[in-house]
Parts: structure tokens; C-alpha cells; sequence
């Protein structure tokens, strides 16, 4: 791959993840979704943006709405509303997690790649593209919601709520537009490396080096003025000429031997 091809490549990489949630968002507009009841039959197609929206409304209504509340229908209301924002905070925090990664690996490669408050600030926040990956992946649990809502009628309310699609669950569009995101961001990490253009590098800070080299120099020079290590080096040179000279003798003892 040319070099230009490859920087364009980092460059998309970080921009998908934001089209892919933008398409995300889309996908919750499409009408996809049928329930089913005893009372009302098969109801028309609405979309996961409607079918929050109207949740939302109507235990909110039955909550806060001031009427007589049965506590059943009380529980299943707290129920939905937790449920929904939760599923809202975690899909916010799942796109944020997007902008933010692309907002900060083009002010790192415009500042040409140097340290700064802002980099060391993401790193410690995103330490690696696994931890990223799974920011991204917050916002995929938002489309269970039409999967788990039946199963509150049933187990909460004791009212069978059955669920079809009018073509396909959108759940299945998340998951693959996050599934690329995924890949995208696994075969750009080679060409990052290459390029110089890794927002993930650690380095090692300067004055951590800096005390390093001083230390070592000092166990140095600490080791070559160690009078008990001058007083051991002595004697093994000692010992070594002690033997030295033994086998010198043993030697010459030999030679003598022979020559007689």
C-alpha cells in the first residue's frame, strides 16, 4: 500500500466508527417492528425510536402522572425507565467515545505526532484499541430493547406480548456496522506503526530515563569503589595464581619424570 493510500486509510479509520453511529441512529427510524397481543392483535410496524419514545411517555405518565398506581404496574414502569436510560447513557457515551478518538488522533498527527496533556489525558482514559473497541460496543445494548420488553409484560405484568418483524431485527444492522468498525480499527493498527502515527504508542518519559541512566552510573561506580568487592576480586586473583603456579609445578615434575 502507498504511503498517501495509507495515511488516508488511519485517517478513515478513525472517522468510520462516528459514520458507523450516525447510521446506527438511522437504523432506529426504520419501522421494523410488530407486536403482538391478545387484545389488539398484530399491531402496525414502528420503529425502535418510536417504541422508546412511547415507552418513555407512558410509564413516565403512569408515574408521575398523579393517578392511583397498582404495584405491579408500578414496578413494571420503574422497570422500563431504568431500562431506557440506561440503554440512552450507554449509547451516548458509546458515540462520544467515537468523536472523542477522532477529535484526538487528528490533533495528535497535526501536532506531528508529540506528547501532550491531551494525548497523555486519552491514554489514560483509552490505554489500548481493545478498551476503545468496547466504548464502541456501548452502543449496540439500546437495540435489545424491543428483544427484552416482552419479556418485562410477561414476567412483571403476566401479559403475554409477542414480537415480529416487518423485515429483519435492526439489531442485526448495529452488530455488523460495529463489526466493521471493529475490523477497520484491527487492520489499520499495522499501518499506524508504520506510518509513526500510533495514537496508542507508549513512551517512556524522559526524566524516567534521565534517573535510570544516573542510577546505573552510580551502581557502578558504587560497585568499583566497594571495598568488599576489591577485597574478593583480590583473592580470587590470588587463588587463581595459586593454582597457576601448582600446575606450573606439577608440570615441571612431569617433564622430569619423563626425561628420566
Amino acid at each position: 500500500m502507498k504511503k498517501s493510500t495509507r495515511t488516508a486509510f488511519i485517517y478513515f479509520r478513525y472517522i468510520f466508527p462516528i459514520i458507523a453511529m450516525t447510521a446506527m441512529v438511522c437504523v432506529m427510524f426504520v419501522p421494523a417492528y410488530r407486536f403482538v397481543t391478545a387484545d389488539t392483535g398484530v399491531n402496525k410496524a414502528i420503529s425502535l425510536w418510536t417504541l422508546l419514545g412511547n415507552s418513555w411517555d407512558q410509564v413516565r405518565d403512569y408515574l408521575f402522572g398523579g393517578g392511583t398506581q397498582e404495584a405491579v404496574v408500578a414496578d413494571f414502569s420503574w422497570t422500563v425507565l431504568a431500562v431506557i436510560i440506561l440503554f440512552a447513557l450507554l449509547f451516548i457515551v458509546g458515540a462520544v467515545s467515537a468523536v472523542y478518538a477522532a477529535v484526538s488522533a487528528f490533533r495528535y498527527f497535526a501536532d506531528g505526532c508529540r506528547e501532550s496533556r491531551a494525548r497523555a489525558l486519552f491514554i489514560t482514559l483509552v490505554p489500548n484499541r481493545i478498551v476503545l473497541c468496547v466504548y464502541h460496543a456501548l452502543t449496540l445494548p439500546v437495540f435489545l430493547f424491543p428483544i427484552i420488553l416482552p419479556s418485562f409484560y410477561d414476567g412483571i405484568l403476566n401479559y403475554h406480548v409477542e414480537l415480529s418483524y416487518a423485515s429483519f431485527d435492526m439489531a442485526i444492522i448495529a452488530s455488523l456496522l460495529y463489526a466493521a468498525s471493529v475490523v477497520i480499527i484491527a487492520v489499520s493498527s499495522g499501518y499506524e506503526k508504520e506510518a509513526e502515527r500510533n495514537l496508542f504508542i507508549r513512551r517512556k518519559p524522559f526524566e524516567d530515563q534521565e534517573y535510570d541512566e544516573e542510577e546505573e552510573q552510580y551502581e557502578e561506580q558504587k560497585k568499583s569503589h566497594d571495598p568488599y568487592e576489591e577485597m574478593a576480586e583480590k583473592a580470587r586473583q590470588e587463588q587463581a595464581e595459586r593454582i597457576i603456579r601448582l600446575l606450573n609445578r606439577q608440570t615441571e615434575n612431569d617433564t622430569k619424570e619423563e626425561d628420566k
